[in-house]
């Protein structure tokens, strides 16, 4: 029964991801607050919900820029200075909120500017932290360490607007922005505290080179590698040091002669060490500036399996994001109004809860394309099935709650948070696990836009589909539109279901 359970390993083993992630829980259980509460002072100082919108275009924007150019600042830098300078920002910014607050500066200029800021700042903090991640545990630990962080911003998400609305009514925005600020400074004295994270030295192999030092993780787990059996007797991996797609390993390097555990970066896994180039390894001048962006995304372009791990959330994202019919749903179709739109969303936030409560048998999923693409299916279906509920309830205009309705279009909503959850994982490890360690800040920057992008700009498709088609018919044809599309994107990259969690090929 225990291993239905979230897996544990990493917290227990990882003195260093035990440290990032209690920090990192504390900052996400702050921003909800703070997020929530600037959206209702915004509110209360302009009485438009115009100008609450704006708040996420103003996020938006530094986002984009920001999380790319972060993300090579994190693969050119020590990580750990990376996040910490970008960290110390977010909490100026923090600060700067909570003294317009006790202030009474009441402008909303300042607002969107303190935003932004804060935006722009985690964008760079964000990828260079998520990479720091496969240097503080092994390779077959990383899927519960996602599964762990993605619990911790799953309950934030779920808990912190609720918090920040009954906190800014019973003791005021000033407050309530100081508890944020309060507890990013835990997190960012846990970021403190993590060891030295440089760039490794970059070995001739490319993207082979991201294979060894899987390989030299799973060796010191004690996981065989490929077909080839344990990997320890001085031969080459499985088929004769050759990757899935016949990219040689490393340098063609017997990973057997690396010794247990061994291999760039195996140092900073065990979760003590400094991350430090090993001794006699080549390096190579890295691009700077926008030039590295561009290494990074040309990079992308090519690796099909990583591209897949975006394109398929893309497509839950884009085509089946049903957030921005809520209010809509609530009014005309269900009724309840605004605590109608807390429950839906509530539910989708449920399931990712449970589902990572409830996540340890994704760690030991070895075919994790499979289980991307299973996953978003399953979203798409859920959600088409949520608007069928709705199709059947029809737009009525009720005075009072359908509960039929609501527990109906409830229920699937809580599968797909569910299936969303599972697929985050196993995209974030095949980024994290076949990613070289060179790159692997740029391609977490495209991750930052694509999560954070993505969502609204399923919230501009759905709310043009609605006006189109109103809104359970927008709803049921994006659920499906996405089921078909992953489907599709399938067929133009097989591979990507035989993806091997213990062999990663970009």
């Amino acid at each position: 029964m225990s291993r239905l359970f979230a897996d544990l390993t990493p917290l227990r083993e990882s003195a260093d991801y035990r440290r990032l992630w209690v920090g990192q829980a504390l900052a996400n259980i702050g921003a909800m607050l703070t997020a929530t509460a600037v959206s209702l002072q915004v509110y209360d100082l302009s009485g438009s919900s115009l100008a609450v919108g704006a708040l996420g275009g103003f996020a938006l924007a530094p986002v984009v820029v920001m999380g790319l150019y972060g993300g090579a600042l994190g693969d050119a830098h020590d990580r750990r200075k990376v996040a910490l300078a970008a960290s110390c920002v977010m909490w100026l910014a923090t600060f700067g909120i909570v003294l317009q607050a006790y202030l009474a500066v009441n402008s909303i200029w300042l607002l969107y500017l303190l935003v932004a800021v804060q935006s722009g700042a985690t964008s760079v903090s964000s990828p260079a932290r998520s990479a720091i991640i496969p240097r503080l545990v092994p390779l077959r630990q990383l899927p519960a360490a996602n599964a762990l962080g993605s619990m911790t911003f799953s309950f934030a998400t779920l808990c912190g607007p609720l918090a920040g609305s009954v906190l800014v009514a019973s003791i005021g925005y000033g407050p309530t922005y100081l508890i944020d600020a309060a507890t990013f400074t835990g997190a960012l004295y846990a970021l403190f505290r993590l060891p030295p994270m440089p760039p490794l030295a970059r070995r001739p192999g490319g993207e082979g080179a991201a294979a060894a030092d899987a390989a030299s993780a799973a060796v010191g787990d004690g996981v065989p590698v490929g077909d080839g059996g344990p990997v320890g007797d001085g031969g080459l991996t499985g088929d004769g040091g050759l990757t899935g797609d016949g990219v040689p390993v490393g340098d063609g390097v017997p990973v057997g002669e690396q010794g247990p555990g061994r291999g760039a970066g195996a140092t900073s896994r065990a979760g003590g060490g400094s991350g430090a180039p090993s001794a006699g390894a080549e390096g190579a001048v890295p691009e700077r500036g926008w030039r590295s962006v561009a290494q990074g995304l040309r990079f992308l372009a090519v690796r099909r399996n990583l591209l897949m791990t975006f394109l398929t959330d893309m497509c839950a994202m884009i085509l089946a994001f049903p957030r921005a019919a809520f209010p809509a749903v609530a009014a005309v179709i269900i009724g309840g109004g605004k605590t109608t739109v807390g429950i839906l969303s509530a539910c989708l936030a449920t399931g990712t809860i449970l589902a990572m409560v409830l996540s340890g048998p994704v760690g030991r999923v070895r075919r994790q394309g499979r289980g991307v693409v299973g996953s978003v299916a399953l979203w798409g279906i859920a959600i088409a099935a949520a608007g069928l509920v709705l199709v059947a309830a029809g737009r009525t205009e009720p005075d009072r709650v359908i509960w039929w309705a609501l527990i109906g279009a409830g229920l699937p909503l809580g599968v797909a948070g569910a299936a969303d959850a599972v697929s985050a994982v196993f995209r974030g490890t095949i980024l994290q696990s076949a990613t070289p360690d060179h790159l692997r800040g740029r391609l977490q920057g495209v991750f930052i836009v694509v999560v954070t992008g993505g969502p609204r700009m399923g919230d501009m498709v759905t709310g043009v589909a609605s006006d189109w088609l109103g809104e359970a018919w927008a709803i049921t044809i994006g659920g499906l539109a996405c089921t078909v599309a992953v489907l599709a994107l399938t067929r133009w990259h097989r591979p990507f279901l035989e993806y091997d969690a213990w062999r990663p090929v970009p």
